[in-house]
């Protein structure tokens, strides 16, 4: 049986090089947002961070719905994970 970190490690080696990933969000109206963004920081552990600015509409959106899907695609590898989202003011990551 794979344990939970045995997965996330899987999940890490298959995203570890992309730099560009697809984070969607829902609006206010519900629709669904997706936006291209630039990878900050991926962890091992499945934690992924992106950099933006805090008056983007999407940290309401998050603020309102933090359940978010981000996508990573590169040639034919591709990578889809859905979570909760979570706002970090942290300038130095």
């Amino acid at each position: 049986m794979t344990t939970t970190v045995e997965k996330h490690e899987n999940l890490y080696d298959l995203v570890k090089d992309f730099s560009i990933a697809m984070l969607t969000t829902r609006s206010p109206d519900g629709a669904l947002r997706a936006r291209p963004m630039a990878v900050a920081e991926l962890k091992p552990d499945a934690d992924a961070y992106f950099a933006t600015s805090i008056a983007s509409p999407k940290i309401d959106e998050i603020a309102a719905d933090p359940t978010v899907s981000i996508t990573f695609q590169s040639g034919a590898q591709f990578a889809s994970i859905s979570g909760t989202a979570t706002v970090v003011r942290d300038r130095a990551l």
